[in-house]
């Protein structure tokens, strides 16, 4: 098979152009940036970058939940490097095409003749946290409940203002949708799976079965179950006798 003098020089001229978009691409990617903003929405976030990285990006508001809240804290690192730190923990893909950068969910496919750029390691990141509060029937705060990931040892416990966060998984080890089970001494425990949510506030209500199994004993109370001896009962009239 022969070729021309012209279909040579169009061959030679593609390889040029494929060669330089790579080499241009990479330059970008490895522009060192820092950043550090501290509970800042992500749409906040990706306009600082393209401030200090002249870059811009291209993405849905909606699919990639841009006005969640998140941190970052950076120095002299390479853009590649704040990129895959920043949107692995969010479940995202980015990719660059020109000099822009496309962001997609990880679940979406990408096309494979576009300039990609992914964390080998993204699998161990794909966590994202749950907050919320935890109150009674009579909305007090509840300290001290206890939360634990379904099926895992993951675990917190609510703070003194009956708050908590806590670092999940995007799906129980058995496929299933994450579940979490909120116990506290004294009340009915609950199991609720996540799902999409990123805020999850519960209300404990009485166990009145174990208030029930609850007697005076002195100054204090004692479970019945645990009495070894006899129990006398006082009502109001011995008291004005």
């Amino acid at each position: 098979m022969k070729l021309s003098i012209a279909q040579l020089l169009l061959a030679g001229l593609f390889v040029s152009v494929s060669y330089a978009t790579s080499v241009s691409g990479q330059e970008i990617l490895e522009k060192k940036i820092s950043l550090r903003l501290e509970n800042k929405s992500l749409k906040t976030i990706i306009s600082s970058i393209e401030a200090q990285s002249d870059v811009s990006f291209m993405y849905s508001p909606r699919a990639t939940r841009a006005d969640r809240v998140t941190s970052i804290d950076v120095r002299d690192k390479p853009l590649r490097d704040v990129l895959s730190a920043l949107f692995a923990p969010m479940n995202l893909n980015y990719r660059l095409v020109g000099e822009k950068i496309v962001l997609s969910k990880t679940s979406l496919p990408t096309p494979t003749s576009e300039l990609i750029e992914k964390s080998p390691s993204q699998a161990e990141f794909l966590d994202k946290t749950i907050a919320g509060k935890v109150s009674d029937e009579n909305g007090e705060r509840l300290p001290g409940v206890s939360i634990v990931v379904k099926g895992t040892q993951r675990g917190t416990v609510t703070n003194e203002q009956g708050t908590y966060s806590l670092s999940i998984p995007e799906n129980a080890p058995n496929g299933d949708p994450v579940t979490l089970i909120f116990s506290f001494v004294g009340y009915l425990s609950q199991e609720v799976t996540v799902g999409n949510r990123s805020t999850l506030d519960i209300t404990l209500s009485t166990d009145s079965k174990a208030l029930e199994e609850v007697v005076v004993v002195g100054y204090g109370t004692q479970r019945k179950s645990d009495l070894t001896g006899s129990v006398a009962s006082v009502t109001e009239k011995d008291f004005t006798q």
